[in-house]
């Protein structure tokens, strides 16, 4: 019997713990500590780490990042239909770039899902409304887009490790100071953060699970 990808079982570990705490953060500690009297679970742990409020300069930087990360997926997309165009056959597209594709399929159902089912309200108002807080999407869609493109440029696309290394450090860096904006900037709880960080990771782990699963050597190609 063929042994189970270690990535799947860190992948599978990390997303059950994210659904324990989305179920916690829902129904533990629920107090009305929100704009409008709206209830926020795990209230006192998310009082403890609240920064600042509505500060528009690490708003603006993590609008930024974000942007970036987008570019970066972006890219991929592009990457697939110029090889599709050079090799004029679906098949013979990178197997890896199709699996992203279906990533960026699973990131955006998680992003519709937790814009209908609210966990939690953000911290101030938006255009005088309640809006969706719970998982930071900043944070979500960078990790999960940045890390996951990380893996693919390091597996097939850029050998050089002293190239990844430095292409790593950007990386670590634009991630950490995109937690710290969002949490300086005053428009996400400390547990919009956490719950954006433990989906991600495991959406990141579960994603290289699969490459290295249903990818081969012999399929590391490339133009």
């Amino acid at each position: 019997m063929k042994k189970l990808n270690k990535n799947f079982i860190i992948g599978g570990g990390l997303f059950l713990l994210f659904v324990i705490f989305t179920v916690l953060v829902k129904f533990v500690g629920v107090e009305p500590i929100g704009p409008l009297g709206s209830k926020i679970g795990l209230a006192g742990l998310n009082e403890l780490f609240m920064l600042s409020s509505n500060n528009k300069v690490w708003d603006i930087i993590g609008d930024v990042i974000m942007v970036l990360a987008l570019c970066g997926a972006l890219a991929f997309v592009v990457l697939g239909v110029v090889q599709l165009i050079k090799r004029k056959s679906l098949k013979k597209v990178d197997k890896n770039l199709y699996l992203l594709a279906g990533l960026y399929a699973v990131v955006v159902c998680f992003y519709v899902l937790f814009e209908l089912v609210v966990i939690n309200h953000r911290p101030i108002l938006e255009n005088g409304e309640l809006v969706a807080s719970f998982p930071s999407t900043h944070v979500f869609l960078v990790t999960t887009l940045v890390f996951a493109a990380l893996s693919q440029l390091s597996k097939f696309y850029i050998p050089n490790k002293n190239t990844m290394f430095i292409i790593d450090d950007i990386a670590i860096i634009l991630e950490t100071l995109l937690v710290v904006s969002r949490m300086l900037s005053g428009v996400h709880w400390f547990t919009d953060i956490i719950g954006a960080l433990l989906l991600s990771a495991s959406l990141v782990f579960i994603f290289n699970g699969v490459t290295e699963t249903f990818i081969n050597n012999k399929d590391k190609t490339l133009d």
